[in-house]
């Protein structure tokens, strides 16, 4: 079973919210800043992005580098789900 949240009134899976996140790793570096995080829950329509950035990385930064990478992402999207955005179970 998997979960679906909207995106602009649309739902999507959890895996097109990963590539959807993944867009944002401007220099493709594989991990995202904590602009690149900002400006993806910018994009989803969040409130305060950058406070929510901040938020990923405080909770999901687990080696401390100040990025979210490849081994965090599972983390840091199930954070986005969790923020208000319209989860339904498929």
């Amino acid at each position: 079973m998997g979960f679906f949240v909207r995106y602009k009134g649309v739902p999507v899976s959890d895996v097109q919210l990963r590539k959807l996140f993944s867009r944002f790793d401007k220099n493709k570096d594989n991990r995202l800043s904590r602009e690149e995080i900002s400006e993806a829950f910018s994009e989803l329509g969040g409130f305060f992005p950058g406070y929510r950035a901040g938020r990923v990385l405080t909770h999901y930064d687990t080696n401390g580098d100040g990025f979210i990478d490849l081994g965090e992402f599972h983390g840091f999207v199930d954070y986005a789900i969790s923020r208000g955005f319209d989860v339904k179970l498929s």
